[in-house]
């Protein structure tokens, strides 16, 4: 069916218009709102950002848009072939796809971007979500939450009851699966994501996360060292001293203390604790600085 019979109302949701993905349109639409990719960010689950890194990004303290890596551009290349599949599997659905950006009526700030929006032979409309996986590790109960975040995120938006999230592990194993439209999930989620606009709004700081990505984002906000300038650190840097300790035990502690020290001192070059420097911030040429325990402390 062509994409132009779809209607630009379904259910509780408008189409907002039909961007390129990646253009310039498609990121001013993003900017202020809320797509489903970032909810698990928001929540916690997902591999790939956190609460920090992504409201880094909203208020325009880090570049938002990101650069396309190999997999990434199989996902995109594939995503076609996968819905044809889909097709050949589903003849009694109507497949709309690239359906373009879409707003909840209620609450503008709540976006969609699926891959399809389906139609069965009574009327009803649902959601179709593509993905591509080398391996089904994170698979092995289902699907992930971080996904299943996503695909709730757009029911949510539209207001609808149903969804079907496809995917193709290894370039040759297809399956899919069903997901319902869970109240009490969307739910937790839009309170997250209240929680998440708030800190925009005010320009404060999400809580720290023992994530690579806070780390990172950490390092980036804070590229400069003055190697005059000294910081007492406390209760902070005596924590992560001893999380440092126990490292290969405590990964996560480490990263979020990190984190935050790398925030707290600023341009500061040592850190220190009990009156004692004991923490340093370096940077090796064309990389953000790192924190490190100074020799001997």
């Amino acid at each position: 069916m062509v994409k132009s019979t779809l209607p630009v109302k379904i259910a509780n949701a408008t189409l907002l218009g039909d961007f390129a993905p990646g253009s310039e349109e498609w990121h001013n639409a993003r900017a202020s709102r809320i797509g489903g990719s970032e909810v698990g960010a928001i929540a916690g689950e997902s591999k790939y950002e956190s609460a920090y890194s992504l409201w880094a990004k909203k208020t325009g303290k880090i570049p938002s848009q990101q650069t396309e890596n190999e997999f990434m551009y199989w996902g995109k290349a594939l995503e076609p072939v996968v819905i044809d599949r889909f097709e050949i599997e589903h003849p009694e659905l109507t497949v709309f796809r690239d359906p373009g950006t879409w707003t909840n009526n209620e609450h503008d700030f709540m976006l969609a971007n699926p891959d399809a929006i389906l139609q069965d032979q009574t009327g009803s409309y649902g959601v179709l979500e593509i993905k591509t996986a080398r391996f089904e590790n994170d698979w092995q109960e289902g699907v992930p939450k971080y996904y299943t975040t996503q695909v709730q995120w757009y029911l949510r938006t539209f207001g609808l009851d149903w969804a079907y999230l496809a995917c193709l592990f290894s370039g040759s194993n297809y399956k899919e699966y069903t997901i319902m439209a869970d109240p009490m999930w969307q739910a937790h989620d839009l309170e997250k994501v209240y929680v998440f606009l708030d800190h925009i709004a005010k320009d404060t700081k999400p809580d720290w996360d023992g994530s690579e990505e806070t780390l990172k984002t950490a390092r980036e906000l804070n590229p400069d060292i003055d190697r005059d300038y000294s910081i007492e650190l406390g209760d902070l840097g005596a924590s992560y001293l001893e999380a440092v300790d126990g490292l290969g035990e405590h990964k996560s502690s480490v990263n979020k203390l990190s984190a935050e020290i790398i925030d707290k001192m600023g341009t500061a070059r040592v850190g220190s604790v009990a009156g004692e420097a004991k923490l340093i911030r370096q940077s090796r040429a064309g990389s953000a600085p790192y924190l490190t325990r100074k020799r001997g402390a």
